[in-house]
């Protein structure tokens, strides 16, 4: 697939249309470089681009400036040859609302040649002092997200995987990623966000809830679980179950239990279907769009 073609895709995959990238590309001449050539000009230092400069951490970081008719993008690409999106930040200036839709912690977001050890919380941070900056010119009401945050861990084989990360934080810490950052549930429609009281009563009594439950209480469907994953692990499935169902170890609670099997790198393969497992089996439901009030 060619530059140009992938780089269409990269821009369908924030949202915007087939008809609108080509069109965004054909009238930014900072997109328009960016899909046809192999890199950008001094590390982002693009001639002629609108930016807006973040200092984090005694470093200085750049966000490209997009106007697209009724509302604003924002993005930070790696310093690293090619393109990845580290942060993409739409604003809407009809509803007075910033969505974030790209956190991608990509080598070369945060520093040159690596990816970061941490580097999404860093990157978190960077989003919302753009945000603070720039709120009162738009008079920006909320900025909000949804949370689809993962975090890569490594088995004993040294192969990846990827688990949902506030999911993995709400069973373990009782909250979710978004919540160290400030964000609370929030009610969205198309755009349109508002404080919901209702939604913030629920998510709490969800975690005072949790913070109860133990081994004995879960419910966990061993059938799906062993359904769903390689033959190869099944013996890790078999092991879970015998300590669910051992009655030295069904008062302990649910967070150590997760807890214990997640440090265990033998375990890491299936961590994410036991954790889809728990939430699916126990009607555990956690908000999926989180704001915060400017």
């Amino acid at each position: 697939m060619s530059q140009y073609r992938n780089f269409i895709e990269t821009l369908k995959n924030i949202g915007l249309s087939s008809t609108e990238a080509r069109d965004l590309i054909s009238k930014n001449e900072y997109f328009y470089h960016i899909a046809h050539y192999k890199k950008l000009i001094n590390n982002n230092k693009f001639g002629g681009a609108k930016t807006n400069t973040i200092k984090y951490k005694d470093k200085n970081y750049i966000f490209y400036k997009t106007n697209d008719n009724d509302r604003i993008i924002y993005t930070l690409n790696s310093q690293n040859k090619g393109i990845h999106n580290c942060i993409v930040i739409f604003i809407n200036l009809n509803n007075k609302t910033v969505y974030i839709e790209t956190i991608g912690n990509n080598k070369g977001c945060v520093i040159l040649g690596k990816v970061e050890k941490g580097g999404g919380r860093k990157l978190i941070t960077m989003a919302l002092k753009l945000v603070t900056k720039i709120k009162d010119k738009y008079k920006l009401k909320y900025v909000y997200l949804t949370d689809n945050a993962t975090k890569t861990f490594f088995d004993n084989d040294g192969m990846s995987h990827n688990i949902k990360l506030s999911n993995l934080t709400f069973l373990t810490k009782y909250n979710t990623y978004y919540e160290k950052h400030g964000f609370i549930p929030i009610f969205e429609d198309q755009g349109m966000v508002s404080i919901d009281q209702d939604i913030i009563q629920n998510y709490l009594k969800l975690k005072k809830n949790i913070k109860k439950i133990s081994i004995y209480d879960i419910k966990i469907n061993f059938k799906e679980f062993y359904t769903r994953i390689n033959k190869k692990y099944h013996y890790l499935i078999d092991n879970i179950k015998k300590t669910k169902e051992n009655k030295k170890t069904q008062k302990v609670k649910l967070y150590k239990f997760v807890s214990y099997y997640t440090n265990k790198k033998e375990y890491i393969p299936i961590i994410h279907e036991l954790i889809i497992r728990i939430f699916n089996g126990n009607n555990i439901n956690i908000p999926t769009k989180w704001g915060i009030k400017l």
